[in-house]
């Protein structure tokens, strides 16, 4: 998956129902403070108003979605969104570039079996 397909946004309409690609995917394209804060403002703005959500639990909500979105890409741009989106994946935390703490695609996949319930090797 690129990091370059889709810009970052700064509002989106709650009217408008968007796919999680659509809402997550820009997260990947944010190389600044800046452009990772105003889109990470949208999103928020975006899941309280279409999912009735109170401020805490639409930040929660979208720091969970980003840091488990982070996962599709390779180290450099999921350590970079973990730092700008001050997030972390939700079952492997935070990838920090240059670090080690990166799920083999075993490890991945045992941990999805895990949290889905399956028991199998």
């Amino acid at each position: 998956m690129s990091d370059e397909t889709w810009e970052p946004r700064s509002e989106y309409d709650p009217e408008v129902e968007f796919n999680v690609g659509d809402l997550y995917h820009p997260c990947a394209s944010c190389k600044t403070q800046e452009q990772a804060d105003s889109h990470f403002e949208a999103l928020v703005r975006y899941h309280m108003a279409s999912n009735d959500l109170g401020r805490q639990r639409a930040e929660s909500a979208v720091k969970q979605n980003i840091g488990y979105w982070a996962g599709y890409f390779g180290r450099e741009t999921a350590a970079r969104m973990h730092r700008l989106f001050r997030c972390a994946h939700p079952i492997f935390g935070r990838f920090e570039e240059g670090d080690g703490n990166w799920p083999t695609p075993g490890e991945a996949i045992g941990a999805g079996r895990a949290a889905g319930g399956e028991e199998r090797p």
